[in-house]
C-alpha cells in the first residue's frame, strides 16, 4: 500500500510539472512511467533530441537531463555547441546533466524546463 501511495505521489508531482511546462510547437511533452517528465524534439538536421526531467533519488533535487535519441555523440556536441553548452560533460550513458534542480517544486521546476526547451528551440 506504501508502495502505491508513492507512486500516486510522484505521478502528481510529475503532472504538474507537464501541465506548468504546457505545450510547445513540434515538443512532445509526456510523462513516462509515473515519475519522469519527458520532452523530445525532432529536427532534421539534429535528429530526435529530447530531456528527461527526474527526481534525483529521494533528495529533493532534480535533473534536466539531455540526449539524443540516435545515440550520436557528433550530432549531440554539435547541438550542445550551438546552445552554448559545449562544456558540459556527456556522460557515459550518452546523458548531459544540463542542470540540477534544488527543488521538487512545480512552479520551479517547470520554469528551468522552459528555459531550455527555448536554449534548444534556438
Amino acid at each position: 500500500m506504501e508502495q502505491l501511495k508513492d507512486i500516486i505521489k510522484r505521478h502528481h508531482r510529475t503532472t504538474t510539472w507537464k501541465n506548468g511546462v504546457g505545450s510547445y510547437e513540434n515538443w512532445n511533452i509526456f510523462i513516462w512511467y509515473w515519475d519522469m517528465l519527458a520532452c523530445q524534439l525532432y529536427s532534421n538536421g539534429e535528429r530526435t533530441l529530447y530531456m528527461d526531467i527526474i527526481e534525483d533519488g529521494n533528495s529533493g533535487n532534480v535533473l534536466i537531463q539531455f540526449a539524443n535519441r540516435n545515440e550520436d555523440m557528433e550530432l549531440l556536441k554539435n547541438t550542445l555547441k550551438r546552445m552554448g553548452c559545449q562544456d558540459k560533460e556527456i556522460n557515459a550513458d550518452g546523458y548531459v546533466v544540463l542542470e540540477e534542480v534544488k527543488s521538487t517544486d512545480a512552479s520551479v521546476v517547470s520554469e528551468r524546463v522552459k528555459y531550455w526547451i527555448e536554449k534548444i528551440n534556438g
